[in-house]
């Protein structure tokens, strides 16, 4: 009978030690083919595993800080697509640049001490809904107890459960997101529409476009919207928005510290709370005549130098454009209804302010700092010079002007020129009644005459 057991276990041993083997048989193989700075290696006639460059060397062969390994990956040598099926052993061994790694839902396994010594790593994520197998040295104690694990949120309970992943002290779930595609997430919001998501510290840097259309299963959706930190706090220097785009929702873009240029495309019509916030390099900004609303810190603690706001918007919403130090001029258009308390607080060099609607819009007196009140000038519609002098709030301003409108064809003075100058020019012509008409405008030819000309 301990002949018989010892025989059992002996071939169980054996047993276990093929599987082990037959997993890391060829674990000295170099690599069959590198793609964009991650080395391959063909393990079956569909699948790759993500490999080292030099077997032999201890080196570690990855050197950058953020790694995001995709699903599938073509080999450059014969131009057909494998799979990405695993993590080799040893793969990021000693690795100690390395932050962060994302896994697509296609890694089955993760072999031997693929992130033993990543000293640095603090951010795994791993999109397969199934745990991949891992073994009990692929990850060092202090990765388990350092780094946070972001998984699909129907696998959370999953990963708490599993095998070594359970060892993680930090298991999240992942913002939700339909599909990967043309460099960015996405989240389908209609039958054709997406907008574009977070996955967790997605790694974007430098200049981006994003795209008007994606196609994901065979349907093509239309990119109309960016959602809620999306590009929070990412090394983006550079964005444009195509026009399908409708509306920017909450930090978006909040403290993308490195970004200066942004092109919001002629379709926005909300710009949501804090979206923009926090960028300290974005000096200039061009608002589309489709914009409607600018929430709440929208540009607050920018380095805007001047705003001008369109005549489309009707609300801009509290502390929207507040703490910006380079800020000098502001001009709020015609069909502004609502300013929010603080919209324009803390801008030390601000003393211009410029508003174009007739009718004085709704506004607190936080709005706008007390230096303004003081020593800053506010020019308004000739028209409407009294409505602002006996305003509520707006006569704290200590001066207030009226506009001498110059805009040709500018002809009722609310800063655009529009089917409305035409039916103005025309009531004067008949009747002669200059009030409520800016002449300067009307004189379309510069003639110095107001006439059929």
């Amino acid at each position: 009978m301990k002949f018989k057991k010892l025989f059992l276990e002996t071939l169980t041993l054996v047993a276990c030690l093929s599987i082990a083997l037959s997993a890391n048989a060829d674990a000295n193989s170099y690599p069959d083919f590198e793609v964009d700075g991650i080395y391959y290696y063909v393990w079956s006639t569909s699948k790759v595993y993500v490999w080292y460059e030099d077997p032999n060397s201890w080196d570690p062969c990855y050197s950058g800080q953020v790694y995001r390994i995709p699903s599938t990956v073509v080999n450059p040598n014969d131009g057909k697509t494998y799979t990405v099926a695993g993590i080799g052993p040893w793969v990021f061994y000693n690795c100690t640049n390395v932050q962060r790694v994302y896994l697509p839902s296609s890694i089955t396994v993760i072999d031997n001490y693929a992130f033993d010594g990543c000293s640095s790593l603090s951010y795994l994520s791993c999109e397969a809904t199934t745990p991949p197998t891992v073994s009990s040295n692929t990850f060092e104690a202090s990765t388990l107890s350092r780094a946070s694990l972001y998984v699909p949120i129907s696998a959370v309970d999953t990963y708490k459960s599993a095998p070594v992943w359970q060892d993680f002290s930090s298991i999240n779930s992942m913002l939700p997101y339909d599909f990967y595609a043309d460099g960015f997430y996405f989240l389908i919001t209609g039958a054709n529409t997406v907008k574009l998501t977070n996955s967790y510290g997605s790694p974007y840097t430098g200049s981006i476009s994003i795209p008007s259309t994606v196609s994901y299963s065979g349907t093509t959706y239309t990119v109309t919207a960016i959602g809620e930190n999306a590009f929070y706090g990412t090394q983006i220097t550079s964005v444009i928005i195509p026009n399908t785009v409708k509306e920017i929702q909450s930090q978006a873009f909040y403290k993308c510290q490195n970004l200066s240029d942004v092109d919001l495309g002629n379709g926005i019509t909300t710009i949501g709370i804090a979206a923009f916030a926090n960028c300290i390099k974005l000096s200039t900004i061009d608002f589309p005549n489709s914009l409607i609303t600018i929430h709440m810190a929208a540009f607050s603690s920018t380095d805007l130098t001047q705003v001008i706001i369109p005549n489309s918007v009707q609300t801009i919403g509290e502390a929207a454009f507040s703490n910006c130090p380079s800020l000098t001029d502001v001009t709020i258009g015609s069909s502004v209804k609502e300013i929010g308390g603080s919209a324009f607080v803390m801008n030390s060099k601000l003393l211009t302010v410029t508003c174009l609607a007739t009718t004085p819009p709704s506004i607190d007196q936080s709005s706008f700092d007390n230096q303004m009140y003081s020593y800053g000038t506010l020019y308004v519609p000739s028209s409407a010079l009294n409505d602002y002098r006996n305003a509520d709030i707006w006569r704290y301003f200590y001066q207030i002007e009226g506009l001498a409108m110059t805009v040709r064809g500018d002809v009722n003075g609310d800063g655009s020129v529009n089917i409305s100058d035409v039916t103005a020019l025309i009531n004067y012509l008949l009747s002669g009644n200059a009030v409520g008409v800016n002449l300067g405008g009307a004189d379309v030819n510069q003639d110095g005459n107001v006439n059929i000309s």
